[in-house]
């Protein structure tokens, strides 16, 4: 059986939703995408196979908000 990645309540469903949603950035919008996702029990693997991002990788964006908040998710790049 698959292990769940945890994830802390830091928005509502209806709030990772919203900004998955809004969100502009195509990067920052599929790390939103995984935590909506997760907060409706679809495993990493699944979430893989829509996404097309490795499992590992959802997992370490999830510890990422999990650790950091909605903060956690913004674009760190250069």
């Amino acid at each position: 059986m698959a292990r769940r990645i945890s994830r802390e309540s830091h928005l509502t469903l209806d709030e990772l939703a919203g900004r998955y949603r809004s969100t502009q950035d195509p990067v920052e919008r599929s790390r939103w995408h995984f935590l909506w996702l997760l907060a409706r029990e679809v495993t990493a693997k699944v979430i893989a196979s829509i996404t097309g991002y490795s499992a590992y990788w959802i997992g370490r964006i999830a510890r990422r908000y999990n650790e950091h908040g909605p903060d956690g998710l913004t674009l760190r790049r250069g």
